[in-house]
């Protein structure tokens, strides 16, 4: 009796523990007089207010932060970019993270993944909401529920990603294959992004994606048989990052097609061949064979 009831609980943890992971990670951000997670930064009002960073303690308001899954966040000061930046360390104006008026700037840093915050007039794509702002610089900030800004800055858990792939892992000497895939921001589709397709370092492709994050690369296999190293690179301009896939793709040289003429059947065959610079080309003869 006691064996089956340490079963039935084993596989209720199992269960419950395969559930709980296989919940999406969510940010969770709000303006307090204390913060029991991650302190972000400080403001002196819910609105209308001036901004101080976490290491001051002039103001009364916290804006805290939390990710659904209590992993850790590191508040961490930066020389550009960031989340935000600020003025001074206490008594300051704000700016967005992508301006860079300002010296004191901070990120958050997740133990794994990433936050990207951007601006945005509704943060119904995102996670969260962390302040309203008044504007991109030289800004005074509020809190998202009292009397908001009509700017707000928008958090989410999940960066940047990118998928790659081929038509073929294996393609014909000289001949045409495409790449394509899709790119996402915090778990969305990431529409009109700019996306490089390089081959061996080579630029193949500059585009941007569709309003469903894909993308698509039609390349030319170049003369040689190798393997292809070929990448994709998405870039975020307003959060000044990028993230970077590859795949490999494999050349190969054909055998020839039969001719049929009357009384005469050829075959086409390729020779491989090395110059005197160490470069592979490749030259074609005819075998013909006669009744």
């Amino acid at each position: 009796m006691r064996f089956g009831l340490f079963v039935i609980f084993l596989l209720l943890f199992l269960l419950f523990s395969n559930f709980t992971e296989s919940q999406e990670i969510t940010l969770q951000c709000f303006v307090a007089t204390s913060c029991s997670y991650t302190d972000v930064f400080h403001i002196s009002d819910i609105e209308d207010a001036h901004a101080e960073m976490n290491s001051q303690n002039n103001y009364p308001y916290k804006v805290c932060c939390r990710l659904s899954n209590g992993m850790n966040i590191n508040v961490a000061e930066r020389q550009s970019n960031g989340i935000i930046g600020f003025s001074y360390t206490t008594n300051a104006h704000a700016e967005m993270g992508n301006q860079s008026n300002y010296e004191y700037r901070i990120e958050m840093i997740p133990e794994s993944g990433e936050i990207i915050c951007e601006l945005s007039y509704s943060c119904a794509s995102y996670n969260t909401c962390l302040v309203s702002i008044s504007d991109e610089t030289d800004a005074h900030l509020g809190d998202c529920e009292t009397n908001p800004y009509q700017r707000k800055i928008c958090c989410s858990f999940g960066g940047l990603d990118i998928t790659i792939n081929s038509n073929s892992t294996k393609v014909e000497y000289g001949s045409d294959f495409k790449i394509y895939g899709r790119t996402f921001k915090a778990g969305i589709p990431f529409a009109n992004a700019p996306v490089i397709v390089e081959l061996d370092g080579k630029t193949e492709c500059n585009m941007n994606t569709n309003a469903s994050g894909e993308y698509e690369c039609h390349i030319k296999s170049p003369k040689r048989i190798d393997n292809l190293n070929i990448t994709a690179t998405v870039f975020d301009q307003i959060n000044m990052k990028s993230k970077t896939t590859s795949i490999q793709v494999k050349t190969y040289i054909s055998y020839g097609y039969e001719k049929d003429k009357s009384d005469v059947v050829c075959v086409e065959r390729p020779k491989i061949i090395q110059n005197e610079d160490g470069t592979i080309d490749i030259v074609m003869f005819n075998l013909c064979l006669w009744k």
